[in-house]
């Protein structure tokens, strides 16, 4: 692949040196200036439309250029000016405008044949070319990130090819959520977004609001991304651009600081089991000297009784702990472990090579293009491989017909090992948490590696021996497995659309769409026969999946002026969808071949299991706009959308909406102000959206099939629910736009609400009836934000310019009425607690508070409740105070009681974290109080300068990692944090009154005292103590590139040439060093997530 790749480029190389020859023609001077200010423009391209010659402005603006016969028009182009075509005349002055100015008038389409322009009512954000180029990424979904206001874009794995999560405004279904509709040049897009080259995308816009999310019925439900690619352009002559790109992915971000000294883990292990002892021999006569000398130190290296494996002794004598808990000094190290880290963990290499032609006549346009990437991740055998291409043609052989062909495939390859979190051998779990006493390699008695008998070359330390087990993921080695395990997939994907466009009748168009979408994709993956969880004899697992999409759209638009002031637009159409999908999966074991992954290498089948569904959906649709003279707007629409997963009698649902805009800027009592007051538009919509996410089948008893001694049984799953009908969705949203002195600022604000009735959901039901659960239409739902876009030209001047772009977002949700449960024959809501409780934000935090530590025992403290006042059935500790007190009853007579109004519950502390009670946490949530992201743009002498970030104010979330890394477990289960040597120590008691870090206990617990047995397995559970603010700043990307002047390419005949460099995630501020707000929607984190990764990549890009 690479080998053809260049011999391309160097032929484009080649063809780029030919030297054209012109005719010759008239010469025509002029002059280039800035449209506000009246300055310059230095560099600007001056290029005959149609001919193969131009020039460029002085530093002056001036400008001279030749007009071969029969051409008279001139294009003039510069970075971030809208280009601008002109008839040519002698003496002629240009005056540019900015991309921002023209920002209000710009039109794009977003929905069906609706225009996003001046007087769009709905809510929708374009993010163009432009931007996405300045990110450079792998796919669309990252370049989205903190552009778009209310759009929550989050990257939670660091291996290549896979794309980032998305969300529009939140949280849109409480259980049918189906994210973001992909919308591919008016296609719904089936097949993974991220088979798509950026380089091939020329704008993307998000649609937020039911003007336009109601045409798509349940597949815009939360909401819809249109992505247009890039076409030729007619009358303009072939154009080649190619794309050079390479760098590296690396791991950047921190981590959390852990325990790295093998002598401070002893350290800490060994005041754990000192505490421990002490606590067993409260009441003897032993003093801490005999304590240790015959208990602590004879059974540090114990496994038996709670100490270490003797086999991970990393010094010559077994005492290497004195008296007083600090290292012995005599101690010398036999060998220093391997670093889990760098054996896991490398440089990657990411590398990709573009080429594009595009070009049209009067009639044809055409758009072709190549492009492939190699993305290496920074875990060792993390890579993916991508080969794009796409061929867009328009023709139009009539001046009533017009047609376009398009066709995108791409084949990728994907290596993914140990990275699954239900995989033993991720390797991440073991980065994160291995204590540092344990090696990657065996070592013998004398601290040598052990050379591997099998394999050759160092012995992986797999953690088990005759006798004891390391207690960190014993017969484990991720390392290991990196190098002999496999888990490789390869996909294909192929869309495929024509489009017919007729205008037999001025102002009448008719449209036909059509589009196929086909996915293959293999996965395979292999454990090794030689160590971990597969020696002895391997398995190899196989699933092939394919998925076929097809499409289908009529549509007829009419759109007529009267009058010069009352223009119409009518749209009637019906689209149809069907899916298909199927899964064949396999798995053998008894390898022959340690690294061949087709099923015939094994012989014993362990399983084969198959599945294949369908969906059918079909929607007619109409829509109306109107506008008076370019002021008021309005728009009214509507669709019937069926969906094949509801029962015949239910299976349509009816949306629609209605939405005005004023463009008040217009209005002549608006005279004085329009110097400096380019644009002031209000906007309202309300409208319907549906929902039909719940799975397939409902409506029909279903069944599973089962082995009985050989025979085939037939077991019940679930039992039929044909009433089962549509989610809706009622949505409003207001807003309003303003543009100030020509583009100078521009900014965006808007409110939205949205109500959802008929919630799909599950309701419980007693698993002795054959199934545990029936889907149900109960329950209503709210949510509501702001958000907020600004744009800003700083500064402008001839050769400096300097821009800002900010989006701001604000969103929760509540539940409105709660799901019915039938309680001795009556209907009542549930009594649900967390973020599922009545009127409590979703984004409620209900754990368990922590209240620090009793300075004299060094025990931890929960908060928790008694029923002072309760009844002989009440148990003695509350811990669900909330639901406890409203929990009901019905009694014989149908009357509902309150079970517990009586109740007097008195709070006190206990160490017992199993008494402890759930509560609400007062002023703190998951969801974030401000999200978004802001980026800055730089101009100056042919050079631009970009920075992206993101940024989350407020907010809060367990950091599970720190939770682990703060437990207190068996010696050697696990690492530590160093702010575990801040624990309470009878050794540090001028301390002990200020920590809130509890005792260790070496994973065991005091014997003792019954209020405290299991205390150890509780310190790291979820708790107050471990929520940590969201409140973060990222730097998402950041780039300097700089563009070739047009005089000196002139020379070697090239239109265009830029060289860039650029980061990606180079940076995280966070509450905690290692903390990532930023890869969950709601922050969190897992020890076993492969965080994302840090790029750095150039590249260099021309055209001619």
């Amino acid at each position: 692949m690479r080998k053809y790749s260049f011999l391309l480029v160097a032929l484009l190389f080649f063809i780029g040196g030919v030297t054209a020859v012109f005719g010759q023609g008239r010469s025509i001077s002029g002059k280039v200036l800035d449209s506000e200010s009246g300055t310059p423009i230095v560099g600007a391209s001056v290029e005959v439309v149609d001919a193969q010659t131009g020039t460029s402005t002085d530093e002056n603006g001036n400008f001279t250029v030749t007009m071969p016969e029969g051409h008279t028009k001139l294009k003039i182009e510069n970075t971030s000016y809208k280009t601008q075509i002109v008839v040519a005349r002698d003496g002629m002055v240009i005056r540019l405008v900015t991309e921002s100015e023209v920002l209000t008038e710009a039109e794009v389409e977003v929905a069906m044949g609706t225009k996003k322009g001046k007087g769009y009512v709905g809510s929708a954000q374009t993010v163009t070319q432009e931007v996405i180029e300045k990110k450079s990424p792998s796919d669309i979904t990252k370049a989205l990130s903190g552009e778009v206001a209310g759009m929550q874009v989050v990257t939670s794995t660091g291996q290549p090819g896979q794309t980032s999560s998305v969300r529009i405004r939140g949280v849109g279904s409480l259980n049918a959520g189906g994210g973001a509709l992909y919308v591919v040049d008016g296609i719904p897009y089936g097949n993974d977004i991220s088979s798509i080259d950026p380089a091939d995308i020329v704008s993307t816009t998000v649609l937020k609001d039911a003007t336009a999310t109601s045409m798509y019925g349940s597949r815009g439900a939360d909401g819809v991304i249109l992505i247009t690619t890039k076409k030729g352009t007619a009358g303009s002559e072939g154009k080649i651009e190619v794309d050079l790109t390479a760098g590296a992915n690396f791991r950047y971000l921190p981590m959390h600081d852990v325990i790295t000294d093998p002598k401070q883990y002893m350290e800490l292990s060994w005041d754990g089991l000192f505490n421990f002892w002490k606590g067993l021999a409260r009441g003897s006569s032993l003093t801490d000297e005999q304590l240790i000398n015959n208990y602590v130190n004879p059974k540090l290296w114990n496994s038996s009784e709670g100490g270490m494996v003797p086999q991970y002794n990393l010094w010559n004598i077994p005492n290497i702990i004195n008296n007083d808990g600090t290292f012995n000094n005599e101690a010398q190290m036999k060998y220093t472990p391997e670093s889990w880290y760098d054996n896991m963990f490398h440089t990657g290499i990411k590398s990709g090579v573009g080429v594009r032609i595009s070009g049209g006549s009067d009639k044809t346009t055409y758009y072709t293009s190549a492009n492939f990437l190699n993305d290496e991740g920074y875990y060792i055998q993390s890579n993916f491989r991508r080969l794009t291409t796409l061929s867009n043609l328009d023709y139009s052989p009539k001046k009533w017909l017009t047609a376009n062909f398009k066709m995108q495939y791409s084949y990728s390859t994907m290596n993914n090992v140990g990275q699954s979190s239900r995989d033993a051998n991720n390797g991440f779990s073991f980065v994160n948490s291995i204590p540092p006493i344990y090696p990657v390699f065996q070592h013998d008695d004398n601290g040598n590696v052990v050379k591997d008998k099998y394999l050759g070359g160092n012995a992986y330390d797999y953690g088990q021996y005759k006798g004891y087990a390391r207690p960190f993921y014993p017969g484990i080695n991720p390392a290991g497995a990196l190098r002999l395990d496999k888990s490789y997939s390869v996909h294909h994907n192929l869309a495929v659309s024509n489009l017919l466009k007729f205008e037999f009748v001025k102002d009448l168009v008719f449209t036909v769409t059509n589009g196929y979408s086909l996915y293959l994709g293999a996965l395979s993956e292999l454990t090794n026969m030689y160590y971990g969880d597969g020696k002895g004899v391997g398995h190899i697992i196989y699933v092939n999946r394919n998925y076929v999409d097809f499409n289908t759209r009529q549509q007829l638009t009419y759109k007529k002026t009267f009058k010069d002031i009352h223009n119409f637009d009518i749209m009637l159409g019906h689209d149809f969808r069907n899916q298909e999908q199927g899964t064949v999966q396999a798995a053998k074991s008894d390898m022959l071949k340690a690294d061949d992954l087709q099923l015939s290498n094994a012989v014993r089948a362990i399983a084969t299991v198959g599945s294949k569904t369908d969906y059918r959906s079909e929607n007619y649709m109409g829509e109306l706009r109107y506008n008076f003279d370019e002021k008021y707007f309005a728009i009214i629409n509507g669709s019937v959308f069926g969906s094949s997963y509801f029962a015949p009698g239910h299976q349509y649902g009816t949306f629609a909406s209605a939405g005005a805009s004023w463009n008040i800027h217009k209005e002549t009592f608006m005279a004085d102000v329009k110097k400096w007051l380019s644009n002031l538009k209000v906007k309202a919509s309300f409208g319907t959206s549906g929902n039909d996410n719940i799975g397939n089948y409902n409506y029909l008893d279903l069944y599973s099939m089962s082995n009985f001694n050989g025979l085939p049984a037939v077991l019940w799953n679930a039992i039929a629910e044909r009433s089962l009908t549509w989610e809706t969705s009622y949505k409003f949203n207001a807003g309003v736009e303003f543009e100030i002195k020509k583009g100078r600022l521009y900014g965006e604000f808007e409110v939205y609400n949205n109500y959802v009735v008929n919630s799909l959901d599950t309701r419980e039901i007693a698993p002795s009836i054959g199934y545990t659960s029936v889907p149900i239409n109960d329950g209503k739902y709210r949510s509501f934000g702001a958000e907020l876009l600004l744009k800003a030209q700083v500064i402008k001047s001839r050769n400096f310019d300097l821009n800002f772009r900010l989006t701001a977002a604000h969103y929760d949700a509540v539940f409105v009425e709660l799901p019915k449960e039938r309680i001795n024959g009556k209907w009542l809501e549930m009594i649900m607690n967390g973020s599922y409780a009545k009127g409590v934000s979703r984004g409620a935090i209900y754990t368990k508070k922590y209240e620090g530590v009793d300075p004299e025992t060094g025990w931890g403290r929960w908060a928790a409740y008694k029923n002072e006042k309760g009844t002989s059935t009440d148990t003695s500790y509350i811990l669900e105070p909330y639901k406890y007190l409203r929990q009901r009853a019905v009694d014989n007579n149908g009357k509902v009681v309150d079970l517990h109004k009586n109740a007097t519950l008195t709070p006190f502390m206990t160490n017992d974290y199993r008494k402890a009670a759930y509560e609400y946490v007062e002023g703190k949530s998951r969801y974030p109080d401000i999200y978004g992201g802001f980026g800055i743009d730089v101009s100056t002498y042919g050079f631009d300068i970009s920075m992206a970030f993101n940024y989350i104010i407020g907010g809060y979330n367990f950091d599970a990692i720190y939770a682990s890394l703060m437990s207190d477990r068996s010696m050697g289960a696990n690492n530590y944090h160093v702010d575990m040597l801040r624990s309470w120590s009878r050794f540090r008691p001028e301390e002990n009154s200020t920590t809130n870090v509890p005792l260790l206990l070496a994973g065991l617990y005091d014997q003792i005292d019954a209020n405290k047995v299991y205390y150890a397995d509780w310190t790291g559970n979820r708790s107050t103590r471990f929520l940590t603010s969201n409140t973060g700043l990222q730097l998402s990307s950041v780039r300097i590139a700089y563009n070739f002047p047009k005089k000196m390419l002139e020379k070697i005949q090239i239109k265009s040439m830029s060289v860039w460099i650029m980061g990606d995630n180079l940076m995280v501020l966070s509450a905690r060093r290692g903390y990532n707000p930023f890869t969950y929607m709601t922050g969190g984190n897992s020890s076993s997530q492969y965080a994302p990764l840090s790029t750095i990549v150039g590249g260099l890009k021309f055209s001619f």
